[in-house]
């Protein structure tokens, strides 16, 4: 995820499965984390309300250097079109970063769904689970299923990449994430593929 936010606690779903109501706080692959302040209704097409949950970002405000780096990579690739193509990105180029790097295909079905190509190893093992070859709709947590599919939706509206700065929760570690979601477009008008470049930045006990 981009972001990869996720949550277990106070979530509550409705019958399917599509909307979540999220007692506010940190969220992410693992588990929710802060306390209870309030509670916001998410939809999974909501990205203006995922956005609301997320610490998002201005490209200039982003100190991370590998974030920052995988920002100028998709620059570089993208020379003077709107979005690269999914073609246009090679992994390895980005020795660093490859195992934090999400590949994700935005289909054609409606409504559209997002395929995990490759998850990277780094957040697998992190996270402890591995999302390449399933779809976000998929995930079997409501909370992480809504908001990522948001976030997604809002780069493939946007055609815009999204920086996010959150604290998470990973397998009962508190973690700084800082990430970057980056639109891929093979005709540069419809989004057909998503880079997300996630990075824990720090990690401690809870």
């Amino acid at each position: 995820m981009g972001v990869n936010p996720s949550g277990d606690a106070g979530r509550h779903t409705n019958q399917k499965g599509r909307g979540s109501t999220l007692v506010h706080g940190s969220f992410c692959r693992g588990l929710y984390s802060r306390p209870a302040r309030g509670k916001l209704v998410i939809n999974s097409r909501d990205w203006h309300a995922a956005m609301e949950l997320l610490g998002e970002l201005a490209a200039e405000a982003v100190t991370h250097p590998k974030v920052r780096r995988m920002h100028e990579y998709w620059l570089a690739k993208r020379a003077g079109r709107p979005m690269p193509s999914r073609s246009d990105i090679d992994p390895i180029e980005v020795p660093d970063c490859v195992g934090n790097l999400c590949l994700v295909e935005v289909t054609n079905d409606v409504p559209r769904r997002f395929r995990f190509r490759i998850d990277g190893t780094n957040l697998a093992v992190l996270s402890g689970f591995d999302l390449t070859g399933k779809y976000a709709d998929q995930v079997p947590d409501p909370v992480y299923r809504d908001l990522i599919v948001a976030l997604y939706e809002r780069v493939v509206l946007t055609r815009a990449p999204v920086f996010v700065s959150d604290h998470e929760e990973w397998k009962g570690y508190g973690v700084a994430v800082t990430s970057v979601t980056l639109p891929l477009s093979n005709d540069g008008e419809r989004v057909d593929g998503i880079l997300d470049a996630v990075f824990p930045a720090r990690s401690f006990e809870r």
